[in-house]
């Protein structure tokens, strides 16, 4: 195990405080390979019609996790930001696949947080066209929410923000804490990081990964929180210290 904290950075080698250096190099090597598999499948038309919002899914899936995986391995923010444009032109694509084989698509509380943290990272370290194409792609979403619409709400012009959440359990405390005076929202917000949120995220596919018994763990991070404290302009350095704080994306 390595002798930091989650949130934050103390050498070049890892970020992630549960697993070491090893295990991302392996979790790494094998995504690429289940990756590379997919997209050679998909660029030779072997993929049945019926199949390919599935499969296009589960290649975002790997391609986000991965990512994310890069992170907590140390990875630079340079080299991540050159990997998410592809990441996101695979969820675009994916969308579009289940909207035709579904006719519509909504979310559920998986595809809402990696729909929420792939929106988040690219507030964060994205450019504003990437952030632009998420946002086209979230209108054909037949749900909106409070807090998607408020991220993507500089390159969603003359758009009004819902004030509804589609996770109220795992997000009205969250959303309570952004809409609080600025003098209180830094402490409460620390507090919901280190102490709530990951709790609330009980219910997720990955939440517990890090104890299965094959290498599905690719870290646990509060990408949303970093989002809101740099629109909110509160104070990075306050949240050094947090756990599951992406303290690098800032």
């Amino acid at each position: 195990m390595a002798l930091i904290q989650i949130g934050n950075k103390v050498n070049d080698m890892i970020r992630d405080s549960i697993k070491d250096k090893q295990y991302f190099e392996n979790y790494l090597s094998k995504q690429s390979e289940r990756a590379d598999n997919f997209r050679s499948k998909l660029n030779s038309n072997e993929v049945k019609d019926d199949r390919l919002a599935a499969v296009r899914r589960k290649l975002f899936d790997l391609e986000f996790y991965s990512l994310i995986a890069s992170y907590s391995s140390g990875e630079s923010i340079s080299v991540l930001k050159d990997t998410l444009s592809n990441v996101i032109s695979t969820y675009n694509l994916s969308v579009i696949e289940t909207i035709k084989s579904t006719k519509e698509i909504n979310f559920i509380l998986d595809t809402y947080v990696d729909y929420l943290w792939l929106v988040s990272i690219t507030y964060l370290i994205g450019e504003e066209n990437d952030l632009q194409k998420l946002a086209a792609t979230y209108e054909l979403y037949e749900e909106h929410d409070y807090l998607l619409d408020t991220l993507l709400g500089s390159v969603r012009i003359n758009r009004e923000i819902s004030q509804e959440l589609l996770f109220i359990d795992e997000y009205e405390e969250f959303k309570s804490i952004l809409i609080s005076p600025q003098n209180q929202a830094t402490d409460k917000l620390k507090m919901w990081v280190n102490k709530t949120w990951f709790k609330l995220m009980e219910t997720t596919s990955w939440h517990g990964e890090h104890n299965h018994k094959n290498n599905v763990y690719f870290g646990y991070w509060c990408f949303e929180s970093a989002a809101f404290i740099k629109l909110l302009g509160l104070q990075k350095e306050e949240f050094k210290e947090c756990k599951f704080f992406p303290y690098d994306l800032l």
